[in-house]
């Protein structure tokens, strides 16, 4: 015989269903990485045209380049310091 839950609250020690906040997008975190998806599509955009013969001037390509770079490094930091926050806090004792 199935256990049936009493209601929709989870019982004390679960989390329950995990869903992501309404409106996702609204989050710093996402805005983050799509700024730095958007940066990237732009730098190979450039590449692309550059490599086709295309006139673009090539400082531009690597002023590009550099932007896509410092903005996943950036994406990268934040990374880091998420998961350390993450683990510092799970090995605090209650």
């Amino acid at each position: 015989m199935p256990i049936m839950p009493i209601g929709d609250k989870p019982i004390i020690g679960t989390i329950g269903n995990v869903r992501p906040p309404s409106g996702g997008k609204n989050n710093p975190f996402s805005k983050l990485i799509d700024s730095a998806d958007s940066q990237q599509k732009k730098a190979d955009v450039m590449l692309e045209k550059m490599v086709a013969g295309e006139p673009v001037e090539p400082h531009d390509v690597m002023l590009s380049l550099r932007k896509a770079e410092a903005r996943f490094q950036l994406v990268m930091q934040v990374r880091n310091k998420v998961i350390d926050a993450y683990q510092t806090i799970m090995k605090e004792q209650i």
